[in-house]
């Protein structure tokens, strides 16, 4: 039949839907918001509230994916902060 069009299965292909996604530091991250973040402290915080700023950056505990769970040393604490707050409350 001339109107027919034959057909033959030369191979498949599967398509997977990738984002462009990108590494920043916690600092450049700083004024930003992002919808999903995962966060590697690597050694640790070594500045004064690089954890807050690490955590304060998506807009929701679900976005929050932590590379490892978060230990003592990810926390850089300001003693001068520490000893306001103990004398006020």
């Amino acid at each position: 039949n001339p109107d027919k069009i034959d057909t033959k299965t030369l191979g498949t292909f599967t398509q997977y839907p990738l984002k462009l996604a990108w590494a920043i530091t916690i600092h450049k991250s700083q004024g930003k918001t992002f919808d999903k973040v995962i966060i590697d402290m690597g050694k640790g915080a070594f500045e004064f509230g690089q954890t807050y700023v690490a955590l304060s950056r998506c807009r929701t505990l679900e976005g929050i994916v932590l590379k490892q769970p978060l230990r003592g040393s990810d926390i850089k604490t300001d003693e001068r902060v520490v000893e306001f707050y103990e004398r006020f409350f």
